[in-house]
């Protein structure tokens, strides 16, 4: 049950997003991807945090869970309309025994970095 309502949000609110193996066949689905941000109270209060913590590098995806983004190979890209990613980490998470979603840490794709 709680899965097909986290599918559901997902596939309703998510973007669209064209996940691509090294190799193999593009897979179109629907996720959430947002910058991912050091998670401290350090800026609050007109405190800054250190250089690096908060590069705008990293980004948050959180998908669907029949597309298994910690199943697929290292290269694997996620191409949006206006960015593509490269996925750097990707993890299942269950409640129990059922994957409810996947999540995995983005970074912008730059061509001259896997050559």
């Amino acid at each position: 049950m709680f899965s097909s309502c986290v599918s559901g949000l997902i596939s309703k609110f998510g973007r669209t997003v064209t996940v691509i193996p090294g190799e193999g066949e593009e897979i179109l689905t629907k996720a959430f991807i947002q910058p991912l941000r050091y998670k401290d109270a350090t800026n609050i209060g007109g405190r800054f945090m250190d250089v690096g913590y908060s590069s705008g590098r990293n980004y948050l995806y959180i998908g669907d869970k029949n597309t298994r983004l910690d199943l697929l190979p290292f290269d694997t890209k996620i191409e949006t309309q206006n960015e593509t990613y490269v996925a750097k980490r990707a993890q299942a998470v269950y409640l129990g025994e059922s994957v409810m979603y996947v999540w995995a840490i983005l970074q912008v794709f730059v061509e001259d970095e896997l050559l």
